[in-house]
């Protein structure tokens, strides 16, 4: 049984997000202090009581009460988990609903390309381990059956609310 939760336990949130493989600093529940004109929530995915996804979720309101819903680099989930994917968009849809909010939007952390800084810059031709690009296609299919939008690869930086290019150190 799925229950989704708003306003969670931070200290739950921050147990979990230390325990996630790829937690960008992005979903680190102090990321709402810099959003500090945003409002924010904690939410998450509870399967048989136990916590299996969370996200951060920034809140913009705009003129006219007129409110966007933002989770900076996507949820943290198993995103080739169908069923996970599914609760929690059902959650994220309530919780829209029930804030008013015309869209939620979201980035989350695929991959499509890995490589190592050294190989970019010429240096050698390493072979890098692929972490974060494994089931690319296969996550971003699932997402657009659940009703996402993908909005292409966009190469200027204002396409995104988050730069598109991401460093990542393991």
């Amino acid at each position: 049984m799925y229950e989704f939760k708003t306003n969670i336990n931070i200290d739950e949130y921050i147990k979990f997000t230390e325990n996630f493989s790829m937690a960008p600093i992005t979903q680190d529940y102090r990321w709402a202090k810099v959003k500090n004109n945003w409002d924010n929530t904690l939410c998450g995915l509870y399967k048989d009581g136990v916590l299996v996804a969370v996200a951060l979720l920034l809140i913009k309101t705009f003129p006219f009460n007129l409110k966007m819903i933002y989770s900076p680099r996507g949820f943290l989930i198993d995103y080739k988990n169908i069923e996970y994917l599914k609760e929690f968009t059902k959650g994220i849809k309530q919780y829209a609903k029930s804030k008013k909010a015309f869209v939620v939007k979201i980035d989350p952390p695929i991959a499509i390309k890995e490589d190592c800084l050294d190989n970019i810059i010429g240096k050698t031709k390493n072979i890098c381990p692929k972490n974060y690009s494994v089931d690319s296609n296969k996550k971003i299919k699932l997402l657009k059956e659940l009703g996402y939008i993908h909005k292409g690869y966009g190469k200027r930086i204002s396409d995104y609310i988050q730069p598109r290019y991401n460093m990542i150190i393991s």
